[in-house]
């Protein structure tokens, strides 16, 4: 459903600053019908089904976003992740995520597929234009479902930077099928000039979804970065690998570095998986990974540009959120493919987060497994977990 927030946007950058060309409103099935054959051209794929197709209204289309959610971020998923960011001086204490992310994904949502029901659903009032690019975009995920778990794949929340990374091969995919199927554009989406002048013409009409540009980096960066460099992957992938077929099944990348990256599980750049091991449980974990952690360290640095992932240097990480009588405390270990790499990290965490009342601080470089590592830990002060903070392992 995160998919549904950027079509509007994409749009726009289609258009690279022309005036839309409007028609006559067509019948959403014969629209699907019409699409059908040039998304099985755009991805060298067949459809097994065609998804039926129906309108709703933005009432509905808000309801089913809000459903989704639920179902993503309920058990309090979505307020240890919130409390996380915030520990992490990613998003302020002042910001209620849950409401962020409900504007960012229903502003100007003009259409979605869902894989519960195997439909897509155009939203009343997207222009004709709009809707014909959402058409053509998630038809790439109707097919994809026809080859993939794609629900099982949506609703993995085993290690978040697993799925952020198969999250943007789907988007990915649909994105460079979306734009090929434009006449004007075709296999200009092999250029990386297409993808320079995409990405500046997206920042440019960033004004047209407040909520989008107002949200916090690191939630910017989540919904945005699978389009974009989802996309340039996909463009890598097909020119490197023109008769492998999509990458699906064991070859979906398994980390956000991949994508960022791409080639790099071919040089046997492989993600470490790291473990915090302890006496005491912590009431939620999760992956980071390296497209969260060029946003961290761009805050962290004050800078508005993000580090350059071919020298991040990431490894692989994992944060813990614990419980405690005087609120929660944070722990975060990365592994790092070099010393150099770990110390970059390590001076641009001196000083941060920024202080925060009644609590502490303290980064530290520590051995994981043989591997370069960092912990950052956030807690109160009379936190007792200060007196035996944990170690780490990690493992492939």
């Amino acid at each position: 459903m995160r998919r549904a927030a950027l079509l509007a946007l994409l749009a726009l950058a289609a258009c690279r600053g022309e005036a839309p060309r409007h028609s006559q409103d067509a019948e959403l099935d014969h629209l699907v019908d019409s699409l059908a054959p040039l998304v099985e051209q755009a991805t060298g794929l067949k459809f097994k089904r065609l998804p039926r197709a129906a309108m709703v209204t933005r009432a509905q289309a808000r309801a089913y976003i809000v459903h989704n959610l639920e179902r993503e971020q309920g058990n309090g998923r979505g307020a240890h992740l919130a409390r996380s960011y915030q520990l992490l001086g990613l998003v302020p204490d002042s910001v209620d995520l849950g409401q962020v992310m409900l504007a960012v994904l229903g502003e100007q949502v003009a259409g979605y597929y869902d894989p519960d029901s195997g439909a897509f659903f155009g939203v009343e009032g997207a222009t004709p234009q709009v809707l014909r690019l959402t058409v053509g975009h998630e038809l790439v995920h109707a097919l994809q479902h026809d080859y993939l778990p794609l629900d099982s794949i949506l609703r993995d929340l085993s290690n978040a930077d697993r799925a952020a990374a198969a999250h943007a091969v789907l988007e990915g995919q649909a994105t460079l099928a979306m734009f090929r199927m434009t006449p004007e554009i075709g296999d200009q989406v092999f250029d990386q000039a297409f993808w320079d002048l995409a990405r500046a013409s997206a920042a440019g009409q960033m004004g047209a979804m407040p909520q989008l540009a107002a949200a916090p980096r690191i939630l910017r960066e989540a919904v945005v970065a699978p389009y974009f460099s989802g996309a340039e992957y996909m463009r890598w992938w097909i020119t490197s690998h023109p008769d492998a077929g999509p990458p699906y099944g064991d070859r979906l990348p398994r980390s956000t570095e991949e994508i960022l990256s791409a080639g790099r599980l071919a040089a046997g750049d492989r993600p470490w998986e790291v473990t915090l091991p302890g006496s005491y449980g912590p009431t939620f974990s999760d992956v980071i990974g390296a497209l969260g952690m060029r946003v961290l360290l761009a805050e962290a640095r004050g800078r508005d540009s993000l580090p350059d992932p071919a020298v991040l240097g990431w490894g692989g990480d994992r944060f813990a959120l614990y419980a405690t009588p005087d609120g929660e405390a944070l722990v975060w270990v990365a592994v790092f493919d070099t010393p150099l790499a770990r110390d970059r990290a390590h001076g641009a965490l001196a000083d941060w987060p920024r202080p925060r009342a009644a609590y502490r601080r303290e980064v530290t470089s520590l051995d994981v497994s043989g591997r370069p590592g960092l912990r950052l830990v956030v807690g109160p002060e009379p936190w007792s977990g200060w007196r035996a903070l944990p170690g780490a392992t990690a493992s492939q």
